[in-house]
């Protein structure tokens, strides 16, 4: 159920990104704001955090995942979604979008340095999880993609 609010979150764009809070004047410096993963000086929006930011391009490259360009995140796993083709694609975007959050706020919170490998671990914890939740013969399917990772 947590991923799945969080999902419905980051396609409203109510994540408390950086931007989100520099909307709501809880923080007010531009430096304050921007991504703390790939440090270009974007804007930590919902659309750079998940699908432009060059770490999360890598992280979603490094699961064979290419996003097309898109003005939202709504409309990006909509195209995205189809070019998958497997039963658990969304899965997979969910889960793939949670660690990443997971991944910025330890950066963010813990000072962790932005580490792929890291990402990784926590991608394939948190499917591995999730699959306990599908039908026996989906959850194979899952266990199977991750060890071909």
């Amino acid at each position: 159920m947590k991923l799945k609010v969080f999902f419905w979150l980051l396609l409203q764009d109510r994540l408390n990104t950086k931007d989100m809070l520099r909307r709501r004047r809880i923080i007010t410096s531009d430096v304050e704001g921007c991504c703390i993963l790939c440090e270009d000086n974007e804007g930590e929006t919902c659309m750079h955090l998940f699908i432009k930011c060059r770490f999360s391009v890598a992280c979603w490259a490094r699961i064979g995942i290419f996003w097309p360009h898109r003005d939202t995140v709504i409309e990006g796993v909509e195209a995205i979604k189809p070019r998958l083709r497997m039963k658990f694609s969304m899965e997979i975007i969910v889960t793939g979008a949670w660690s990443i959050w997971l991944h910025r706020n330890n950066c963010t919170f813990r000072h962790e340095i932005p580490s792929i490998n890291s990402w990784l671990n926590q991608f394939t914890a948190a499917l591995k999880t999730q699959s306990q939740r599908c039908n026996p013969s989906l959850r194979e399917l899952i266990l199977e993609w991750i060890s071909n990772l």
